[in-house]
């Protein structure tokens, strides 16, 4: 090190100082030490990124944007992301939050890009509306959000092994930390995935793991965008059968969540994509999956009878392919069906009680039970499951429910 010091023309003695954190570097200096350990493009990022000043970190977009385009990704996860995040999970539209802060709406959409930072009074503010975690808040006011991620270190079989120990906890409560930790992983990922293969393939299985995530909370929206960000990436994947699994399974909630955004998209169009899906599934765990996505757009096109007939191939499919428990599921999911389509008495025993764990659904379910003994004119049956539905929702952090629950409070 000291040889690189004295070829970038810095004094040991400085260059010490910056490694104890005592000082900081000036942008030139920086640089000079760079060129002279030959750093990588992704390296370059990384240490500037450690410069709290302004034309550092307009320098850190630049070659981030750069490193994303030669790669084909996305760009890399930044302290905007999270605010973004926060806002919509409180499902906030950017003119809301700039309502309740006396500001812009195009302040507030600069801060999310990261083309500029809130002030510290501003961001506690922002913190504060949005109900911020303890451990958000630390991401966002302790430094830059990157300072989290790209410096960790990790290796890419350390960090497969974190995603993976991620997965299996996706669907447990409590869900208000999940966007800071899958925007932590994303990041290290895009930095491992700006030097090798292996890495874009991470990236990519953290992209499915943001895709589901978003997708199971219904924030639709958000959802479309990962998944465009995990198909530019997927081409680079091995083409096992789990891979293939994984890509028919989003590109099946991809073509409805288009749907539901509102869009576009028409369901003509939706069930066109998801007839040349199905038989690619044929077999698989899929196969229910698409039916019953089949079934849910016959629905909102008023064909009751032909959705019930796919929903109920769907459940007959899930106990061939998936054994009891996937058939109950799927016949849980015939009876939203009947429900949706007003045959209350007939949905309602159809109603599975879930997948054990799968807390989301389980709330879901207890709406479902409500609806149906609304319709049934059984109000004191449903008050008794809307207050277990609120019980839960307020429990297991379930926000994407709430507006349903109030619709449906109103109703008794």
């Amino acid at each position: 090190m000291e040889g690189a010091a004295q070829q970038a023309g810095i004094h040991r003695a400085t260059l010490h100082r910056w490694e104890k954190g005592q000082a900081q570097p000036r942008l030139p200096e920086l640089e000079a030490l760079l060129d002279a350990l030959g750093a990588s493009a992704a390296q370059r990022c990384q240490a500037v990124a450690l410069v709290d000043a302004p034309r550092a970190q307009a320098l850190v977009r630049v070659q981030i944007a750069r490193i994303a385009e030669q790669n084909g990704m996305a760009s890399m996860p930044h302290g905007g992301d999270l605010l973004r995040a926060m806002r919509l999970r409180r499902d906030w539209s950017l003119e809301e939050i700039a309502a309740r802060l006396g500001m812009t709406s195009w302040t507030i959409r600069r801060w999310e890009k990261a083309e500029t930072k809130p002030s510290v009074e501003h961001l506690h503010r922002l913190c504060y509306a949005l109900e911020a975690k303890e451990e958000e808040i630390l991401a966002l006011t302790c430094g830059q959000f990157s300072r989290l991620t790209t410096t960790a270190g990790r290796t890419v079989q350390e960090l497969e092994e974190r995603v993976h120990q991620f997965a299996q906890t996706l669907c447990d409560p409590p869900f208000g930390l999940k966007d800071l930790e899958l925007l932590i992983l994303r990041a290290e990922a895009w930095t491992l995935a700006a030097r090798s293969v292996a890495g874009m393939r991470l990236l990519t299985d953290v992209y499915a793991l943001t895709y589901n995530h978003l997708s199971y909370q219904d924030r639709f929206v958000e959802a479309v965008v990962v998944s465009e960000h995990y198909f530019d990436l997927m081409p680079t994947k091995i083409p096992d059968l789990c891979s293939q699994l994984e890509w028919q399974s989003i590109r099946l909630s991809v073509v409805l969540d288009r749907l539901q955004t509102g869009g576009r998209t028409t369901p003509k169009q939706c069930l066109k994509e998801l007839g040349r899906v199905l038989p690619l599934t044929k077999g698989t765990r899929n196969e229910p999956d698409a039916l019953y996505k089949i079934s849910q757009i016959l629905l909102r096109q008023g064909a009751y009878d032909e959705a019930i007939q796919a929903a109920e191939e769907a459940s007959q499919a899930a106990a061939r392919n998936m054994g009891d428990e996937g058939g109950e599921w799927f016949r849980g999911g015939m009876g939203v069906q009947l429900i949706r389509a007003g045959r209350f008495a007939e949905g309602l025993p159809l109603l599975s009680t879930g997948r054990s764990g799968d807390w989301y659904r389980l709330v879901e379910t207890s709406l479902w039970k409500a609806e149906a003994l609304l319709g049934l004119g059984e109000k004191e049956d449903a008050e008794h499951w809307l207050a277990r539905a609120q019980s839960e929702l307020i429990t297991y952090e379930i926000r994407p429910l709430q507006p349903r629950l109030d619709a449906l409070k109103a109703r008794l």
